[in-house]
């Protein structure tokens, strides 16, 4: 009897082991890689959780977040779809992001380093954090033009 309560207690141990193992695997090595993974639904909610930066044009608003009741807290708006979408393109949870949307996706959302002062105070004064804006050098009236002469 003992013999088998020895070899089942030596058992779970090394199971004990094994789970602590892979629990100090998955939060040190792996951890980055699971952030990065674009099914990580979790990743997808804290970016819609925080305010995205506007994107400007002479002053013109072409994107912009809005606050919703929602569980995303922040929806985008683009209130001339049609003209800027080629140079703004789209963030979406279901096709990702394209154009500025993507290429700027560091200083929007505000994970950019040139933000780490905001940041730094948004952390201090308990303000939710959100995501620098980008003005673009387009010409409002020329980008207008060129679409309406395409139509």
């Amino acid at each position: 009897m003992n013999a088998s309560l020895r070899r089942i207690s030596v058992t779970v141990m090394a199971l004990i082991v094994l789970l602590l193992f892979n629990a100090t695997l998955t939060q040190v090595f792996t951890a980055d890689g699971l952030r990065a993974d674009p099914r990580n639904q979790r990743v997808l909610l804290d970016e819609y959780s925080r305010q995205r930066g506007q994107i400007t044009a002479d002053g013109q608003l072409l994107a912009y977040s809005v606050a919703t009741d929602s569980r995303f807290r922040f929806l985008r708006v683009y209130p001339n779809t049609a003209a800027y979408a080629p140079v703004t393109g789209f963030y979406s949870l279901r096709y990702s992001s394209t154009g500025l949307e993507r290429a700027e996706d560091p200083l929007l959302n505000g994970s950019d380093q040139r933000l780490f002062g905001r940041r730094l105070a948004d952390f201090f004064t308990g303000r939710d954090p959100r995501g620098g804006n980008v003005d673009t050098t387009i010409n409002p009236r020329i980008q207008q033009a060129g679409w309406d002469a395409m139509q």
